[in-house]
């Protein structure tokens, strides 16, 4: 990371041209994922920043999960409600059911317009290439 990117993040500065984004996993019994989407779905929905972009049950290699991806404009606002799951008894209404919840940050390529929601169908993919 560069001086002037730590200088943007620390001081939680809108960025110019790039967007900050969560990708939440939630795992759970297969036969409660309907449960755990409309739960996480209501969470999401009582967040005072941040946008839903895209939602998704894993079919294919490790089932039982859902996983959801949110923008925000800051990483000050992210972070925000990141401590908003950790400090909570409950994070994304999980009630028992979530067994297990993991969250990553990403941010866009400034060179790249912000992400978008769009309607794919009944199959899309999903994959993170490392």
């Amino acid at each position: 990371m560069t001086e002037t990117s730590e200088a943007r993040w620390s001081s939680g500065a809108r960025h110019t041209g790039c967007m900050v984004y969560d990708l939440a996993t939630l795992s759970g019994p297969l036969l409660k994922l309907s449960e755990i989407d409309v739960a996480a779905q209501e969470w999401i929905a009582e967040a005072k920043t941040g946008k839903i972009l895209g939602r998704w049950r894993a079919d294919i290699g490790t089932l039982g999960r859902i996983i959801l991806l949110r923008e925000f404009d800051t990483q000050q606002a992210l972070m925000e409600e990141r401590r908003r799951a950790l400090l909570s008894c409950n994070p994304f209404n999980g009630n028992g059911i979530v067994r297990q919840l993991s969250q990553e940050t990403y941010e866009g390529f400034s060179f790249l317009p912000p992400a978008k929601p769009r309607v794919a169908g009944a199959f899309t993919s999903f994959g993170l290439i490392f």
